[in-house]
């Protein structure tokens, strides 16, 4: 009987969607980075993943260059087609062993491969910190607090602009836009004096906010001072100043998902160590 192409095709889709995830996230990328590569969007990466729909065919070399897989492994070709002449030399030695040696033969290769990926998840532990992040900076109107900001543990990918800061801090509102957009995060940096000029988190009147240092006070970028208006610094007493902002958090530099459940795995490896 005739094989159906549209379940062929499904197949294949299924497949290469699969094969496209594991390798995105052996490789510690986002699905935002992938499709930079490619010109495409997030989304239509996240369409391939899902298989509702396949890369172009102009697209597959370049995905498996970046990928570091084979055309005949993700088209799903029957893998031995695609085998070079050292993996065929091995396969043939492999199928003239007996079993007993088989069997030690195979775990060799599976300690080896274990080996190396408790290695990849120390390097991808060793290449992100964990930080402290405080929701929110009112940018804006803020909501009263008790106390110190509540904050919760996030994982950042290492940068220069997170290895000089301590703190992340989310910002709440619009009126520092378009510098620091509602719903962001900042890098802040709790060590440092705060000069004029410097964008700052401080806690006024039992509220959060972030400003700009200005030698009239502390300031919102929204030049409309009726709903924003300036909060005078009277010699630091009467305005506590939490640190200095140190630049925008950009969205890649927080891990999520699968990657972050890794990492996670991979400190718990460590701390069993």
């Amino acid at each position: 009987m005739a094989r159906n192409p549209n379940n062929v095709d499904v197949t294949r889709r299924t497949h290469m969607g699969a094969l496209i995830r594991q390798k995105r996230l052996a490789a510690g990328m986002e699905q935002a980075e992938l499709a930079r590569h490619f010109g495409v969007t997030a989304a239509a990466i996240g369409n391939w993943e899902r298989g509702v729909a396949r890369p172009d065919f102009d697209l597959i070399p370049g995905i498996c260059r970046v990928l570091r897989i084979s055309v005949t492994e993700l088209l799903g070709v029957e893998p031995e087609l695609g085998l070079t002449g050292r993996e065929r030399e091995l396969l043939q030695l492999y199928r003239s062993m007996n079993p007993a040696h088989r069997a030690m033969a195979m775990s060799l290769m599976l300690q080896l491969t274990q080996d190396e990926e408790r290695q990849r998840r120390e390097t991808l532990r060793q290449s992100v910190a964990a930080m402290r992040a405080v929701y929110g900076a009112a940018a804006g109107f803020g909501a009263p607090m008790e106390g110190e900001p509540p904050t919760e543990q996030l994982y950042v990918r290492r940068n220069p602009c997170q290895q000089k800061s301590t703190l992340l801090v989310r910002v709440n509102g619009e009126s520092m836009e378009p510098v620091y957009m509602d719903g962001s995060f900042v890098y802040v940096d709790e060590r440092r004096t705060p000069q004029i000029g410097d964008d700052v988190v401080v806690i006024y009147e039992n509220t959060l906010y972030i400003k700009q240092f200005t030698p009239q006070g502390l300031q919102s970028y929204n030049p409309d001072k009726k709903r924003y208006p300036t909060i005078k610094v009277d010699g630091w007493v009467n305005v506590r100043c939490v640190g200095v902002v140190t630049g925008r958090v950009n969205d890649y530099d927080i891990l999520r998902g699968e990657e972050l459940r890794e990492v996670q795995m991979a400190c718990a490896e460590a701390e069993d160590r």
